[in-house]
């Protein structure tokens, strides 16, 4: 059932130094306790495998994947912001309809307009 998601909260970078998207989000898949499956989905399997298996645990964005560590629902709606933290994580809060956007979509345009400013 689709409904309005508010969720605020802290995401960070999972630092890849020179592996592939897609191989991080195989290890990620891993250290989740998930069996990768390269089968998955034909062109990305790993990155499509962690969006529908750890939905509101794993962010991609402009190649890059960010784990949530922190997150939750408030009430309130349309709302999509993000910022720098000093410590290099990102503090978001975002608010959606789930049945026209998904929250890796809402983040995503939260970042967007963080890179705006």
């Amino acid at each position: 059932m689709s409904q309005y998601e508010h969720i605020k909260g802290k995401i960070k970078l999972v630092d890849i130094q020179g592996i592939s998207l897609e191989d991080t989000c195989m290890m990620a898949l891993q250290r989740e306790g998930i069996d990768p499956d390269p089968e998955y989905d034909p062109e990305q399997p790993y990155e499509m495998q962690i969006y529908d298996e750890c939905y509101h645990k794993f962010v991609v964005y402009d190649d890059n994947l960010y784990e949530v560590l922190d997150s939750e629902y408030v009430d309130d709606y349309d709302i999509y912001n993000a910022s720098m933290n000093a410590d290099g994580t990102i503090s978001f809060e975002v608010c959606f309809y789930s049945g026209g956007c998904s929250m890796e979509e809402a983040v995503g345009e939260a970042l967007d307009r963080m890179n705006k400013k």
